[in-house]
């Protein structure tokens, strides 16, 4: 592992042990169980069931194409984020990495763990320049808060409507 130079205001001082790594099946388990956290948090019912989010993660990881990650702080897993880069078609040859997930443990919040989870995924994982996109739902406050803290600002607005029938 590669050592990293950080600045005396770098959130991952406080968290010297923190490493991020690839997931695999034998975490899917595991990942689904903070994920049904994620969703609970989210403010989404959640109509899958614990093996279909399993499931899930292999689809993302072998027919998405998102890297699955998982951060790690005294070997013990501490958050997760699921990403991809995809090309930006709006600007030809520049790409931009979609977050579609990133947990925290809830015991873990509000501590600068997720800023530093945040700076050691950018640092570790994307080439610059770059762009990095998210969707926060309507029903997660505390998600916005922290993205428009770690720097992130509104660029569009999904909507939607149900149609019941």
């Amino acid at each position: 592992m590669t050592p990293v130079d950080l600045q005396p205001n770098d959130p991952r001082i406080a968290f010297a042990g923190l490493v991020i790594r690839e997931a695999d099946r034998a975490d899917h388990a595991m990942l689904a169980r903070m994920n049904l956290q994620l969703r609970q948090d989210e403010g989404i019912h959640a109509t899958l069931t614990l093996k279909e989010m399993e499931a899930r993660f292999e689809r993302f990881q072998d027919i998405d194409g998102y890297s699955v990650e998982i951060f790690m702080l005294a070997d013990g897993p501490v958050g997760f984020v699921t990403y991809r880069i995809e090309a930006d078609d709006s600007l030809k040859g520049v790409s931009r990495v979609y977050i579609r997930q990133f947990f925290i443990t809830r015991d873990m919040r509000r501590t600068g763990l997720g800023r530093a989870c945040l700076e050691l995924l950018l640092d570790k994982r994307v080439k610059k320049p770059n762009t990095v996109r998210l969707e926060v739902l309507e029903t997660n406050p505390n998600g916005l808060a922290f993205w428009m803290a770690a720097g992130f600002s509104g660029y569009s607005r999904i909507m939607e409507r149900e149609l019941k029938g």
